[in-house]
C-alpha cells in the first residue's frame, strides 16, 4: 500500500527508535509510549497497521487488542513478545490479533508480518467499496428513470451517499422527494441503521418540539412518561425532515444548534444526548425565498443545504411516463385483483400530455383507478378517470397517434364546442326575452318550432317560477 501508516506502541524509547529508523522510508510511522497515547493516535488519525508490545506499564497490549477491536475493528494488531510471553500472543491471536513477533525484533521476519498485514488490509478495503457499491445499485434499483436529469441525480445519490454531508431536497408534491431521501440512507454505510422519516408540517405545533427531542416524565401538562425523540430514534442511522419549510421559526433555532452539535437536550431535561446520524431535508417550497423573505433562518438554511437535489416535475420527464405507469401496473395487479398487461398506445399518448400537478403520486392514483375500471387485459381510454376524457377549454388536447384517432377527436371537439356554441346562444336570448319562447325566435330570426327542439335536445329548460336561477338541465 502506498504512504501506508504504522504506529508502534512500546514503552521502551530503545525499541521506538530503532523500528522507526527502519520503517520511516517506507511507510507513515507514528509513535506512541503507552497503551494510552497508542489509543488516543487511533481515535483521532487514520492508521493501517499497529505494532504494540504486550507488556506496558498504564494499558497492556491486550488492553489495546480489544479497544481497537471497538474504535477501529479493520485495522490489523502485530503483538511484539519477548519468548517467555509467547503463550500469551498465541492467546490475543485468538483474541483477534493479525500476528506476533518475537523480541528483539527481527527486521526481515517484521516486513514479512506488515505485509501480510496491509494486503488484508486492502483485501477488506476492496470488499467494503465492493459492498458501498452494491449497496448504492440497490438502493437506486427502485427508482426508475429514463431521463437525463434524473440519471445525473441518481448519480449526485450516489457521490453523497459514501458522506455524511447534509441534503436539501426540493421538488414539487408527489416527486419522489422520500424515496430520493431513502436511496441516499440506503446507499450509505449507515444503511442497517434506523431510517426515520418526520412531516414537520403535519405535527400539531404544541407536540413537534417533544416529537423531535424527546420529553422527561413531567416536563409539560400530559408528560406522564420519558418521551424517546426521534432525534434519538435516529442516532447512528438517518433523519428525514420532510417539508422542512413547514417548521416554525423558534423551532428552526434548535434544530441548528442540534446539528451543528449533534447534541440534544430532552424537554424538561439536562443530560446532554451525544447523537451520530445524517441530516435529510426535503421542502416542496423555494426554500431561497422563504429565506429572502424572513420566514426561513439563513444560517439553517445553509446548514441544510450543502449538497442541493432539484427533483424535475413529471411533465418534464415525458419518457419516464411509460416506464413509471407500467411498473405501477405491475405493481398493482395483485391488489387489485386482475392481470392487465399494460395500456392501448393512445392511453399513453394522453397520460404524456398531462399536467401531472400531484407528479408521480399521481400518476400512481390514476393508473389504479384506471385498473379498477378496466375489465380488458389493456387499459384503454375509456377505462381512464373522467377528467382524461376529452379536455378543452384552457385544458390540453393530447395529440393524436394516428389519422384516424386524429378524425375521431376532430369531430368529438366539433361537436362539443357546437353544443356549447348553440347552448349560449339560446341561453342569452331566452334570457333577454324573459323566457318567452315565441318573443326569443322572433329575436333570434329563427322558427319557434326550431328553438323548441333545440332546448329540448340541449335540456335547456325555462326557471321555476320563484327560481333566481338562469336555466338548465
Amino acid at each position: 500500500m502506498i504512504n501506508a501508516s504504522i504506529l508502534i506502541a512500546d514503552d521502551e524509547e530503545k525499541t521506538r527508535r530503532i523500528l522507526q529508523i527502519n520503517l520511516q522510508d517506507t511507510y507513515t510511522v507514528h509513535l506512541a509510549k503507552s497503551g494510552r497515547e497508542a489509543l488516543n493516535i487511533v481515535r483521532t488519525q487514520p492508521v493501517d497497521v499497529i505494532l504494540t508490545d504486550l507488556k506496558m506499564p498504564d494499558i497492556d497490549g491486550m488492553e489495546v487488542l480489544l479497544e481497537v477491536q471497538k474504535i477501529a475493528r479493520s485495522v490489523p494488531v502485530i503483538i511484539m513478545t519477548a519468548y517467555g510471553t509467547i503463550e500469551n500472543a498465541v492467546a490475543m491471536i485468538q483474541q483477534g490479533a493479525f500476528d506476533y513477533i518475537v523480541k528483539p525484533v527481527n527486521l526481515d521476519h517484521l516486513d514479512i508480518a506488515l505485509n501480510r498485514a496491509l494486503q488484508h488490509v486492502k483485501l477488506i478495503r476492496e470488499n467494503d467499496q465492493l459492498r458501498t457499491q452494491l449497496r448504492s445499485i440497490e438502493a437506486m434499483s427502485n427508482i426508475l428513470t429514463t431521463n437525463a436529469k434524473m440519471q445525473e441525480i441518481l448519480k449526485t445519490v450516489g457521490h453523497v451517499a459514501a458522506t455524511n454531508y447534509s441534503v436539501l431536497i426540493e421538488g414539487e408534491t408527489g416527486t419522489g422527494k422520500e424515496l430520493i431521501a431513502r436511496a441516499i440512507h440506503n446507499a450509505s454505510t449507515r444503511s442497517s441503521e434506523a431510517f426515520i422519516a418526520v412531516n414537520c408540517g403535519a405535527i400539531p405545533r404544541e407536540l413537534l418540539e417533544s416529537e423531535l427531542f424527546g420529553n422527561e416524565r413531567g416536563a409539560f401538562t400530559g408528560a406522564n412518561a420519558r418521551r424517546i425523540g426521534i432525534f434519538e430514534q435516529a442516532n447512528h442511522g438517518t433523519i428525514f425532515l420532510d417539508e422542512i419549510g413547514e417548521l416554525p421559526l423558534d423551532l428552526q433555532v434548535k434544530l441548528l444548534r442540534a446539528i451543528e452539535e449533534q447534541v440534544i437536550v430532552r424537554i424538561g431535561g439536562g443530560e446532554r444526548i451525544i447523537l451520530d446520524l445524517r441530516i435529510v431535508a426535503a421542502t416542496n417550497r423555494k426554500l431561497k425565498e422563504e429565506v429572502e423573505a424572513n420566514r426561513f433562518r439563513r444560517d439553517l438554511y445553509y446548514r441544510l443545504n450543502v449538497v442541493n437535489i432539484l427533483i424535475p416535475p413529471l411533465r418534464e420527464r415525458q419518457e419516464d411516463i411509460p416506464v413509471l405507469a407500467q411498473h405501477f401496473l405491475l405493481k398493482h395487479n395483485q391488489t387489485v385483483g386482475r392481470h392487465i398487461n399494460g395500456f392501448e398506445t393512445n392511453v399513453l399518448t394522453y397520460l404524456k400530455a398531462h399536467r401531472w400537478p400531484g407528479n408521480v403520486r399521481e400518476l400512481e392514483n390514476i393508473v389504479v383507478r384506471s385498473m379498477v375500471n378496466s375489465r380488458k387485459d389493456y387499459i384503454g381510454i375509456d377505462e381512464l378517470p373522467s377528467e382524461f376524457h376529452l379536455q378543452t377549454a384552457d385544458e390540453y388536447i393530447p395529440m393524436p397517434s394516428s389519422y384516424q384517432d386524429f378524425l375521431v377527436k376532430k369531430r368529438q371537439i366539433k361537436e362539443k364546442y357546437v353544443k356549447e356554441i348553440e347552448k349560449s346562444f339560446i341561453l342569452e336570448g331566452l334570457r333577454n326575452n324573459n323566457w318567452n319562447v315565441s318573443q326569443t325566435a322572433r329575436s333570434l330570426d329563427m322558427d319557434r318550432r326550431m328553438l323548441q327542439n333545440m332546448m329540448k335536445e340541449l335540456g335547456v329548460k325555462a326557471p321555476e317560477p320563484d327560481s333566481t336561477e338562469d336555466n338548465s338541465a
